[in-house]
């Protein structure tokens, strides 16, 4: 609970710095401010991520791989396969995908049934 008392006044001073600016000055700082938090978010949860298993099949994704990135069933992999929304690649009996041809699929839509 925030309360509106002298000493939460001078704490919320003494955490920013109160200048006299004018309204161009303070938007351009809050658009380059916003600019640096959002590309360090990016940053960071990029480098959060978990490595994928694509490391260990030497760059490829599985079927797992996939579903598991869409949120979705190894059965609407295979139909969206058959439907040429993803290119697979057979290895013998296995099939794998290539990650910069999953990430630069159309996304598919929601059929209604």
């Amino acid at each position: 609970m925030f309360l509106c008392g002298m000493d939460n006044i001078q704490n919320i001073r003494t955490m920013f710095q109160i200048e006299s600016v004018g309204l161009e000055e303070f938007f351009s700082r809050f658009d380059n401010l916003l600019e640096d938090k959002i590309k360090s978010a990016v940053a960071a949860a990029l480098n959060s991520q978990p490595q994928q298993s694509a490391s260990s099949n030497g760059g490829w994704l599985t079927r797992e791989d996939v579903a598991k990135m869409f949120s979705t069933s190894l059965d609407t992999i295979d139909n969206w396969s058959k439907a040429k929304i993803l290119n697979p690649h057979k290895m013998g009996n296995r099939t794998y995908f290539k990650p910069n041809e999953v990430a630069s699929a159309p996304k598919p839509k929601h059929s209604k049934r």
